[in-house]
This record gives structure tokens, sequence and C-alpha cells, in this order.
């Protein structure tokens, strides 16, 4: 990497004081990049639910993308770096967004924790890619699950 930038080896050692600093700075930029394919992908999408939807998959076509930048991403923010958290939640603030649109006077910090996480795990696991016919694990659409989610989020909770 040093010598594709055109400086010494040891520089990236120095500036980043190691290759932890390294990493942080790598995965914020992740963060950064993560945050405006999310904006891109709903700037001019109306419609509340397909609006998340479109946030979900821009998501998964992230990781899909950019796979060992997506894990390093979620490997570092776990270190707890301030600067990384603010990346992280900047990205996160659209979902919050995008989740809040739906119903302005409700939706919970768990029904935002149940999207993220599915479209996290749908990410991780690979499951927008295809698969063979004889898969364990059915191909559902991404849209179904979110509907699930979100038809949930509305019944009252006993």
């Amino acid at each position: 990497m040093a010598a594709r930038a055109g400086v010494s080896h040891a520089a990236p050692a120095h500036h980043f004081r190691g290759l932890p600093g390294l990493r942080n700075a790598v995965a914020n930029q992740g963060f950064t990049w993560l945050r405006r394919d999310l904006s891109g992908a709903t700037r001019d999408i109306q419609d509340a639910f397909e609006r998340l939807l479109a946030l979900c998959h821009a998501y998964i076509r992230f990781a899909d993308a950019h796979s060992a930048l997506f894990r390093l991403m979620f490997q570092e923010l776990s270190k707890g770096e301030a600067s990384l958290r603010c990346s992280a939640a900047s990205a996160y603030q659209l979902l919050h967004e995008a989740r809040a649109q739906l119903h302005p006077s409700r939706g919970s910090p768990a029904s935002e924790v149940a999207i993220l996480s599915m479209v996290h795990g749908y990410a991780m696991m690979g499951l927008g890619q295809p698969r063979p016919p004889d898969s364990p694990l059915p191909q559902v659409e991404l849209a179904t699950l979110l509907r699930l989610l979100v038809q949930d989020d509305q019944q009252p909770v006993t």
C-alpha cells in the first residue's frame, strides 16, 4: 500500500501509529463510503417502505462489493474508537430516519435493531447472492422479510 501511495514502507506505520491505527482509518473510511452509498440509494424515493427497502438493498450491495472492508469495519467498531463510532452512527442515522418515516408517531429502537440485524445478517450470510436449488435455506425476498418486521412493529406489544 505504501508503494502505491508513493511513500516509504515505514510511512503508514508512523502516520497511523501502527497497524491498529491503520485498520481504524480504513474502517472509518468504509463507514463514510457506506453512508454515501446508502444516501445515494434513497435520494429520489418518496414512499417510506420503498425508501427503507432501498436502504437495505444498498447496505447488502455494499457488503457484497466490499466484503473484506465490510468485515473489517465491524471488527474495528467493536474496539470502541470514538471517531469510528461517530462514522458508524452517521450511517446508522439513515436507517433511523427511514424507519421513523414509516410511523412517525411510533417505531421503537427494538424495531430498528431488528431491521439492522436482519439486513446485516442477510449481508453476512450472502443471502443476496444466487444459491443452488438444494440450499437448506429457502430463497426469500428481502422485501418480504422487511414487511414482516414492519408489520410486527405495528402490532401492540403485550
